[in-house]
């Protein structure tokens, strides 16, 4: 399923969104605008140049209702942007996290550390290593240039890190929830064991309903 994808109602054909897109990830087929969704990084680009707002990212908020709702143990991992979000009231979020059903609240540095020190400790044949924290940076490398792959450190990012901690630390039964700033995460977490991935806006709009 594609993370962005296009409203036709809303879209004016500007294509203003095809002439911004850095790597070429929209097309025009049947006279509108539309995602290619083998060739899209998730990186946002077409959200903010739209002026029509007619770009939509992908809601998981139903599949972690679903999860809440299926008595399995659903752990939240929070990535660390979240101080620099919601600052003091950081605290009441997490609280009402674990009111709305959540067994667990972490945060995703859990594993940075150990991340960090397999990151550093890679060391390709030749150039720099390449840190894989972010989904778009191996994707664009991956399908873009896949001379470089090589480069990239064969370390889990670490919110794949930390899902697979969860996980070993409270049973395959365990659903882990990605919670962070990043719409990229959403089609990363589909090849990562993640269940699903939130945003803060996404997060937001569930804690005012």
């Amino acid at each position: 399923m594609n993370v962005i994808t296009i409203n036709q109602v809303n879209c004016k054909d500007c294509y203003k969104c095809v002439r911004y897109c850095p790597i070429k990830a929209i097309r025009v087929a049947n006279g509108h605008a539309e995602v290619d969704a083998d060739r899209c990084l998730g990186d946002g680009n077409c959200l903010k140049v739209c002026p029509q707002h007619a770009k939509q990212v992908r809601s998981d908020l139903p599949a972690v209702l679903a999860l809440l709702a299926s008595g399995r143990p659903v752990f939240a991992s929070v990535a660390p942007a979240a101080l620099g979000i919601f600052g003091a009231a950081l605290p009441r979020v997490i609280t009402a996290l674990r009111m709305l059903g959540f067994t667990r609240v972490e945060e995703t540095t859990r594993t940075a550390a150990a991340v960090a020190r397999a990151c550093a400790a890679h060391d390709p044949a030749e150039g720099p290593s390449i840190t894989t924290a972010c989904p778009a940076v191996v994707e664009l490398v991956c399908t873009y240039y896949p001379q470089y792959a090589h480069r990239l450190a064969p370390v889990p990012s670490p919110m794949t890190a930390h899902a697979r901690l969860l996980r070993e630390e409270h049973g395959d039964a365990a659903a882990v929830v990605f919670i962070g700033p990043c719409i990229a995460k959403k089609g990363d977490s589909q090849a990562n064991g993640i269940d699903a991935a939130l945003t803060f806006d996404e997060l937001r709009a569930w804690l005012r309903q």
